[in-house]
């Protein structure tokens, strides 16, 4: 955690820890979802849950090593995560739950798909905005600074011309 936020809210149970921080002044608070300790992949509850996290619109901190949600309130889907503690030996019964199959209306941004079909398809959305913007920046500098009328200057002395 930055030395800039404050940890507002602590949520722990079934081995995960969810913490909300948020910035002085800032306008959306960020949750951050990890284990309550260091423990292997996987034994990791949130490895075992990641399904889930990507659904409901988490990504992963590669630098903090956590999943974080930004915005207002945490999902239900993921609250319920922290569940009654069950062991090892025993399934949990949130490894079931269905996965929705329209994805929840997001509360900051959409939630990410796996698939790198859709991926390249919003790469290329994004390339061709970049591109409109560009195009569009070009015409109106065309369009505001014509062009100075070309003039030639042909000596008729001069052999090379």
């Amino acid at each position: 955690m930055s030395h800039d936020e404050t940890v507002t809210q602590t949520l722990t149970g079934n081995g995960l820890l969810i913490e909300r921080t948020e910035k002085p002044g800032g306008l959306v608070p960020w949750w951050w979802i990890g284990d309550e300790r260091h423990v292997s992949k996987s034994l990791s509850q949130t490895y075992r849950h990641r399904d889930i996290l990507k659904v409901y619109g988490c990504r992963w901190s590669k630098k903090r090593r956590q999943w974080y949600y930004i915005g207002r309130e945490l999902p239900e889907e993921i609250t319920a995560l922290l569940g009654s503690q069950d062991t090892a030996n025993e399934p949990s019964a949130h490894d079931n739950l269905p996965i929705p199959t329209t994805p929840p209306s997001p509360h900051y941004s959409p939630p990410l798909t796996t698939t790198a079909a859709t991926f390249r398809e919003t790469y290329q959305a994004r390339m061709l905005r970049r591109f409109v913007e560009q195009f569009q920046a070009d015409l109106e500098r065309a369009t505001r600074y014509p062009a100075l009328p070309a003039v030639a200057t042909v000596r008729l002395d001069d052999p090379w011309a």
